[in-house]
């Protein structure tokens, strides 16, 4: 549950009623305006989607709004350049293109993998360019594992719940899904551009069930 200043909020113009992701968009112009994001350390409860059409459902809003958040701030880049500096300016590019892009084009990667491995020159032979693609292919699935698994075991593991970490191994499937949802957000921000998709709660029988937080 997010918590700001008034005053932050109102020097930054507040919340963007069109938006259907809005944190997404209040976080940027909070640091367009030299404000700081900072993580309590705590614990909420929030529920997840607990079925598949409430799973994208939030997805797709999700990626709407980044989309959405990413055209409302390209209007004017110069301006976002000159009050964020150069470095955050390319974190917020990268972490843009990783999710978008990354996302909607999720399955043309899995694609050239599977094409790779069933051709008949074994992996890191050929000519020049077949050892370069392999050793592209190498590293960037290494460094996705490496991104994907490592945060996930560290959380599981200061929640106590490593019990969780074969669920870890779905990753790819979650991505698939989500590039399903970037596809169907794309669709919806020309035909549906302000329509919320709304999480459902109070479906689940349980609560808690994890570990306190280890320090």
């Amino acid at each position: 549950m997010p918590h700001f200043r008034l005053s932050a909020l109102r020097e930054v113009g507040g919340w963007d009623a069109w938006n259907v992701t809005e944190d997404a968009d209040l976080g940027i112009r909070l640091a367009r305006c030299g404000w700081r994001v900072e993580d309590l350390v705590s614990t909420t409860w929030e529920e997840a989607p607990n079925t598949l059409a409430a799973w994208m459902n939030q997805r797709t809003r999700w990626m709407k709004g980044w989309m959405q958040s990413t055209g409302v701030h390209l209007r004017a880049p110069l301006k976002v350049l000159a009050a964020l500096g150069p470095f955050r300016t390319l974190i917020l590019a990268a972490t843009v293109f990783s999710v978008l892009v990354g996302s909607a084009l999720y399955p043309l990667f899995l694609l050239a993998i599977l094409m790779r491995m069933m051709d008949p020159v074994p992996l890191g032979t050929g000519n020049y360019l077949l050892a370069v693609g392999d050793a592209a292919i190498i590293v960037l699935v290494a460094i996705a594992v490496l991104a994907e698994a490592l945060p996930a075991l560290i959380a599981l593991k200061r929640r106590k719940a490593l019990h969780l970490a074969p669920f870890v191994l779905l990753a790819p499937v979650t991505h698939l899904l989500t590039s399903f949802a970037t596809w169907r957000a794309m669709i919806e921000l020309i035909h549906r551009p302000y329509h919320w998709h709304k999480t459902m709660h109070g479906q689940a029988k349980h609560e808690g069930r994890l570990g306190s937080l280890e320090g």
